[in-house]
């Protein structure tokens, strides 16, 4: 006899869009909750440590490690996309850098068919997230998510911001204010240098309620249905198969690679290619899995005439480094880039084309992925395109749960994306040989080539993910939207999704603050 629960709503995955909306649920005490995650809390909390991710990325109790299949668009090579495992998702693992995105991102959204997802509508769930020392129109202040600027400041960083001014990049002091354009000092979801993961914040103070069970080291399996209603799960805890059973709904949190994979191997996607891997469709949807978007950027590192975090890479300077941690400061207390810049080409939204990243380091990783830091005085830059109209897809791999999926990236098939990475370095060649910065610089790693006509090529060697992938099970009001703009799943009855893997288009940024939205979001619509 299978093991059997019950609760008004399952939550699948705890994640950043999870552990929000499971929080903001069992604070609600409107509904009884099992809550599904496939990882382990860990102890002890390493991963509090900023710069731990250099130790947790590739790390089998963090991190998932997915393997994509070879990208025909950069010379069929592979990449280790990094998917946090455990309490808190990816943001166990990720640079904790807070970037809400552009105001015009979902003012394009709503134009896309997300309707009520525009700019005025979710701006009121970024500011319950946050608690941001500087109140404004824009800002929230009483949010339970500390939003800091990390207490380390590498020494050539306002070097940076000054010198972006003199080329005429701009500054700004708020990208998540009144203006995002500009270079300026990177914010992070951090309290006095700890990384503040979302599961802590959020759930964490509800998992003693008697409405509130948690299932660790449980993954997924498939949805379990009565006719086209989803009414519970199957998943495969501690190696023992057990079933959740739902009474009001299932929400999907798992991200934008699990939570498809989990769609699909459930009988929802494309019902031919189901039926050849032995699934029954239950519906036909054929956009699961599709619409596969990720920031693709190229690594810069060059080298500096002052010291970096790599010369902390030794025994004795990461010991150091937990030191002055411990004290709340020190570079261990860093988030994975100091400053970050938007720049606009020629979006017809005004937004930024370009992201920019400058990190007090430069890394490379080894074949697991796990990242190696030389030891030299290198620091990184790099240009990324922000609203890719490069597209991949995912799909089953094996009917079989524990299969990794299928992920076909095709990063830059779109040449409008290649020609924006190439204006986004020639950006940063400029940037870098403008005072005050040009004194510093002491040339590139890999320095791009003088001729033009040979940049295209440069690109797409050297392209990789900056590991935000989103809309795979997009939102949208027409016939092939995965999700409607309430995140129900088209064709069924009693099934949510609710992360990253709903967005119709990409955001100006990193997508961790975008996550914590979708659940505030999506938890506030749930309860009213």
């Amino acid at each position: 006899m299978i093991p059997q629960y019950e609760a008004d709503v399952v939550v699948v995955g705890l994640g950043s869009s999870g552990s929000v909306f499971a929080g903001r649920l069992a604070e609600s005490g409107q509904h009884s909750l099992a809550i599904i995650e496939a990882g382990d809390r860990q102890w002890p909390k390493v991963s509090t440590i900023p710069a731990a991710v250099f130790r947790t990325l590739g790390r089998s109790e963090y991190d998932w490690s997915f393997e994509t299949e070879p990208d025909p668009t950069r010379g069929n090579r592979k990449d280790i996309w990094p998917r946090g495992k455990g309490p808190g998702g990816s943001s166990l693992i990720n640079g904790t850098i807070f970037v809400r995105g552009n105001p015009a991102d979902y003012d394009a959204w709503d134009k896309l068919g997300a309707t009520g997802w525009g700019y005025r509508s979710v701006l009121p769930h970024f500011r319950n997230l946050e608690r941001w020392h500087e109140p404004d129109q824009h800002r929230g202040t009483f949010g339970p998510l500390p939003i800091e600027v990390p207490p380390y400041e590498y020494e050539l960083t306002q070097t940076l911001i000054h010198a972006s001014r003199a080329a005429g990049f701009g500054t700004t002091d708020d990208y998540n204010g009144a203006s995002q354009l500009g270079f300026g000092r990177v914010q992070a979801n951090q309290r006095k240098g700890r990384r503040v993961n979302p599961f802590d914040v959020f759930l964490v103070p509800h998992l003693k309620s008697p409405k509130v069970r948690l299932f660790t080291n449980a993954e997924a399996e498939r949805l379990l249905f009565d006719g086209k209603r989803v009414v519970g799960v199957e998943m495969r805890r501690n190696g023992v198969l057990q079933r959740v059973m739902a009474r009001r709904k299932v929400v999907v949190c798992s991200g934008a690679i699990a939570s498809p994979t989990l769609l699909l191997r459930s009988g929802l996607g494309p019902a031919e290619k189901l039926r050849a891997l032995g699934i029954e469709p239950v519906v036909d949807l054929p956009d699961v899995g599709r619409n596969l978007r990720e920031h693709a950027g190229v690594m810069m590192p060059f080298r500096v005439d002052r010291p970096t975090v790599n010369q902390h890479g030794s025994r004795l300077g990461m010991a150091r480094a937990l030191l002055q941690w411990f004290a709340g400061k020190g570079p261990a207390a860093a988030a994975t880039a100091q400053a970050v810049g938007f720049h606009h080409i020629d979006d017809p939204f005004g937004r930024a084309d370009l992201q920019f990243h400058f990190s007090p380091f430069a890394f490379g990783q080894d074949e697991m992925g796990r990242v190696v830091l030389p030891r030299e005085r290198m620091v990184l830059m790099a240009p990324s395109v922000n609203h890719p109209e490069s597209s991949g897809r995912l799909r089953l791999r094996s009917h079989l749960a524990g299969v990794p999926p299928l992920i076909e990236p095709r990063f830059l098939e779109a040449e409008r994306d290649v020609a924006t990475l190439i204006k986004g370095v020639r950006l940063i060649e400029k940037l870098l040989t403008t005072e005050p910065f040009a004194q510093h610089m002491r040339g590139f790693v890999d320095p791009p080539p003088a001729d033009d006509g040979e940049m295209e090529a440069f690109v797409r060697e050297r392209a990789a993910p900056l590991y935000h992938p989103v809309g795979t099970c997009r939102m949208g009001s027409d016939a092939k939207a995965v999700v409607d703009p309430a995140l129900d799943v088209r064709g069924v009855q009693g099934l949510k999704v609710v992360d990253t893997s709903i967005l119709p288009a990409h955001v100006s940024g990193n997508t961790h603050a975008v996550a914590l939205m979708v659940g505030e979001k999506a938890a506030s619509e749930f309860a009213a």
